[in-house]
């Protein structure tokens, strides 16, 4: 996977995440590694682009790139695992979605209502509705008031997750 080049002014935070990863190597390749990590980590935990951005003195297309090659290491980690170690393959396809969507786990269900990435999803979930269920059988004005959905759009959320409840046969 490519990495991201470091400053030398990031080398301290560095060398700290590779220390709480147990990695006592502190080589270019660690670093950039490190770096790399680390924007990914922000991106699973929902930091806004913005934000990781001016933290790491890089652009969204280098996030993006970044997600994106770790988003397929992680599709076929996942796929390896059905077939090798069943036991570890929900783990890997949870954490191939999350790197996929940039989100917690908490909303990963909402994210699969189309129209609906992580910033959607998040406001879904503060609005109390944290699930397909919850999101199908609401009514558009309670979505439409949530910052981000206008009536149309909560009328096609509200559509989208019902389609996906239905092709569930729920």
């Amino acid at each position: 996977m490519q990495t991201l080049r470091y400053f030398e002014s990031e080398v301290d935070t560095l060398w700290s995440f590779l220390e709480e990863c147990s990695y006592r190597s502190y080589d270019d390749t660690a670093l950039k590694a490190a770096k790399t990590a680390l924007v990914l980590r922000d991106w699973i935990e929902e930091v806004p682009m913005r934000q990781i951005c001016n933290t790491y003195a890089i652009g969204p297309g280098d996030v993006q790139s970044c997600a994106s090659s770790a988003e397929w290491m992680a599709y076929s980690l996942w796929k390896l695992s059905t077939i090798i170690k069943r036991e570890s393959a929900h783990e890997h396809q949870v954490l191939y979605r999350r790197i996929s969507e940039g989100v917690r786990e908490d909303i990963l269900a909402l994210t699969v209502i189309r129209g609906v990435g992580r910033v959607r999803a998040r406001r879904l979930k503060m609005a109390g509705l944290d699930t397909v269920e919850k999101v199908a059988s609401a009514g558009i004005d309670k979505i439409a008031t949530i910052p981000g959905f206008s009536t149309r759009l909560a009328a096609d959320t509200i559509r989208n997750a019902s389609i996906i409840l239905r092709r569930m046969g729920t």
